[in-house]
């Protein structure tokens, strides 16, 4: 989703600012404090806090989801014509400071989902930042456990996906599963293919240097 944040300093410290808060469930709380719940339409402020990255092999793999969208519009399941795809290399790459660090695209394949079969395979792309694909996720997780991912607070507020008995989210991989639908882990960690207009799960982005 797209949200407009303002960020304000306090005493050292960056703040973002969010106008209107809009949860997919009124029962979700705070990671901070889970007595409090998230409610809609409130007005918040969210400590400012770097990412972390995840080194598998040379990927780098951001350890927590970002926010939800949909990976593309109806009847496209592959990375290379999806719309995450564009909005990582064309948004989130530089809002994110990536660009900074890393000048040169790097050449992704997606031409395998389990087991190494091309299911429903793509053609190899040159990106910035990508997705990690259904083969990558079931070789750096050891387990369904090890491949469920939280969600910050700012993102539970601004219409995320969480589910309340995992403390976890979807998010997508790259991988097609079909023509129309692409696997994506679940927030028990097991994969499940979904049409790619889905808005609910969520981006958890990669990148190498």
């Amino acid at each position: 989703t797209t949200t407009t944040l303002t960020e304000y300093e306090y005493n050292g410290a960056y703040y973002a600012y969010l106008s209107s808060s809009k949860v997919y469930s009124t029962s979700y709380t705070f990671n901070t404090d889970t007595s409090i719940t998230i409610g809609t339409g409130n007005a918040y402020f969210f400590k400012v806090e770097p990412l972390r990255w995840t080194n598998h092999n040379g990927t780098y793999l951001c350890e927590k989801i970002i926010g939800s969208r949909r990976f593309a519009a109806s009847g496209v399941s592959l990375w290379e014509n999806s719309e995450v795809r564009t909005w990582l290399n064309e948004v989130f790459y530089i809002e994110s400071g990536i660009s900074l660090i890393k000048k040169n695209t790097t050449t992704i394949p997606n031409n395998t989902t389990a087991g190494e079969k091309a299911s429903y395979p793509g053609t190899a792309t040159e990106d910035y930042m990508w997705l990690p694909s259904y083969q990558e996720c079931n070789t750096w997780f050891s387990d369904n456990i090890s491949r469920q991912n939280n969600c910050s607070d700012l993102a539970k507020a601004t219409y995320t996906r969480w589910n309340i008995s995992y403390s976890s989210c979807h998010y997508w991989t790259r991988s097609a599963y079909s023509a129309s639908d692409v696997y994506y882990v679940g927030a028990n960690g097991y994969f499940s293919p979904g049409t790619s207009t889905y808005t609910y799960p969520s981006v958890r982005p990669a990148f190498a240097l």
